[in-house]
């Protein structure tokens, strides 16, 4: 059985959630406020910017951003709504679709908003 950690090793648990949740809520204003994106789309075209052909499937996309199925199925939606990403059938897969992104997803900037942000410029 495991002892119970003790009041310090909860501290520091604590102290680098608390810190992880600011860092998430800076880059999320900053994303927004620059750029109009949420964190959660960011991640998404930055995934896709990346993958070979600039395409992924479903599952992997969720995969990658740690969205449950219908989580980054409506985010897909919202993208494909906006023009940023495109679906398309998988060929070797009735059941299966890859998430494509498109020219106006590839003229946002995922690259350079991830360069920027780490090195500390606002």
């Amino acid at each position: 059985m495991a002892s119970k950690p003790d009041g310090r090793r909860l501290d520091a648990w604590q102290a680098l959630l608390l810190a992880q949740r600011a860092l998430l809520d800076r880059l999320e204003d900053d994303l927004r406020r620059e750029h109009g994106l949420p964190l959660s789309s960011y991640e998404v075209l930055l995934f896709l910017s990346r993958a070979p052909g600039r395409r992924l499937r479903m599952h992997e996309l969720a995969e990658s951003v740690l969205l449950t199925p219908s989580g980054i199925t409506r985010l897909v939606d919202r993208l494909e709504g906006e023009g940023l990403v495109s679906r398309e059938s998988c060929p070797t897969d009735r059941r299966g679709s890859f998430v494509v992104l498109t020219e106006a997803g590839r003229a946002r900037p995922p690259t350079s908003v991830a360069s920027r942000s780490t090195s500390g410029g606002t």
